[in-house]
């Protein structure tokens, strides 16, 4: 009967033609797959007589322009209440939808890798549990790490970073079966969620291949990049009946295969959850030892056998341990670099032992050479330079009868990384020495190699 100029517009219809014509072939509706025709509510409205408010239909413009719209259609009545025609008004909310998902998107997804994130992974986990208990089968969860992330950051920029993260997200979507789940927990973790499984070996086969597939090389910023993964494994419902136990225990036997090696899996244990319990115990009982200045310096004699004169110190950190008595690094180190105490602890070690030097000097003990360990954590941390230069000159020793002592392992692993650090070490004018060589694999050749 009527057509305003916005339903004009809307059907693509002019109200000359439409005038007359059934409302179904005017108003063309479909449901939101684009499969069924939903017709307007005719029936509902004349027959009926009852109003209809509706959403989210798709409505046919022309030949295949199409508008998702919402409807309101009322019944006409005249003055004894009797139906004599409806009044359909529908409004374009193509727009408004679209925005609707992309914030839900952006709230599940991960802005960088396109990946859901934990708030979907999470809620993916609390369907697929109980659907495997029903099913009588089992699930796992994979934690995965990239190893040495930072240095690619450090080495060649966060553009490459990034670039990296995108890269293996599609790698592991790739190497996923379409009812599995990936998310990106963060930073450079990510989450593979395996359904529909029978036995572990399915989960340790699939953990292999992500190994192998990550293993290939990244080509980033020119370069080739090869990088490795840690993975850890826990199981519905034998190691946990919730999201978040499961999650922990993967994390927990991540920690484990990083702990041994990395580039590998392991599957989780009741023993990680102890170790787990131990290690936070004595993270707490560090940071207390800390504030309560448990911590002392013994210094170990370097002799000159001919004359029995005493030519060096080396610097032993010690703990006094209000319960345990003197412990030695053996006992807390691991637990210091894995919680960044060791940054504060080496920063305290190095200053105690510059200080205890000038106050030899002032003794008369002018040319002894004091020895200071620094752990590998300390070593990639990009203010050292400037920590240990603020040391020397808040002591007032001389830096030539400083010498910093660096594992040989450490050396082993990253001797290109390690480079620049010890060149700009040596421009402060200390020494480098390598502490244990000779105990693990390296020979003359790495000496020619480094400062």
């Amino acid at each position: 009967d009527y057509l305003n100029p916005v339903a004009e517009t809307m059907t693509g219809i002019s109200l000359t033609r439409a005038r007359g014509k059934p409302l179904e072939e005017v108003v063309r509706t479909f449901d939101q797959n684009g499969q069924r025709v939903v017709p307007p509510p005719v029936k509902e409205c004349l027959v009926e007589g009852r109003a209809v408010h509706a959403s989210q239909y798709l409505l046919l413009r022309g030949e295949s322009e199409e508008r998702t719209i919402s409807w309101n259609a009322n019944p006409i009545r005249d003055s004894s209440g009797a139906v004599q025609g409806l009044v359909l008004a529908f409004a374009d909310v193509t727009r408004v939808l679209a925005l609707t998902r992309e914030m839900v998107r952006q709230a599940t997804h991960d802005g960088l890798t396109d990946l859901p994130n934990r708030v979907l992974l999470e809620d993916r986990l609390a369907t697929a549990l109980p659907r495997a208990h029903r099913a009588d089968e089992q699930v796992a969860v994979m934690f995965i790490d990239l190893d040495g992330f930072k240095k690619i950051n450090d080495g060649l920029g966060h553009a490459a970073g990034d670039q990296l993260l995108r890269e293996v997200a599609q790698r592991l979507k790739e190497s996923c079966r379409e009812e599995d789940s990936v998310a990106r927990w963060g930073g450079d973790e990510f989450i593979v969620v395996l359904e529909r499984l029978h036995s572990r070996d399915i989960a340790a086969s699939r953990a292999s291949q992500l190994i192998q597939s990550l293993a290939q090389p990244f080509s980033l910023a020119g370069q080739e990049v090869s990088v490795t993964i840690s993975i850890g494994i826990s199981f519905f419902p034998k190691d946990g009946k919730d999201a978040a136990t499961l999650l922990k225990r993967a994390d927990a036997a991540l920690y484990r295969a990083k702990e041994e090696g990395r580039n590998g899996f392991r599957f989780y244990s009741a023993r990680m959850s102890a170790r787990a319990r131990e290690r936070l115990s004595v993270e707490k009982s560090l940071r207390d030892a800390m504030g309560n200045g448990e911590f002392v310096l013994h210094y170990q004699p370097q002799i000159e056998l001919g004359t029995g004169r005493i030519r060096g110190l080396e610097a032993l950190l010690r703990w006094n341990h209000p319960q345990q008595f003197l412990l030695t690094p053996a006992h807390f180190l691991s637990v210091a670099e894995q919680s960044q105490l060791i940054h504060a602890l080496g920063d305290w070690a190095m200053r105690t032992a510059f200080t205890q030097l000038a106050d030899l000097q002032r003794r008369g003990l002018h040319d002894l050479q004091m020895s200071v360990n620094l752990s590998p954590r300390q070593l990639i941390k990009r203010d050292l330079y400037a920590r240990i230069s603020q040391g020397l000159e808040e002591s007032g020793v001389d830096p030539s009868q400083i010498a910093l002592e660096i594992s040989e392992e450490l050396l082993l692993k990253e001797p290109n990384e390690l480079a620049p650090v010890l060149n700009s070490l040596r421009d402060l004018g200390v020494r480098i020495a390598i502490d244990d060589f000779g105990t693990g694999h390296s020979s003359i050749g790495y000496l020619k190699r480094l400062p």
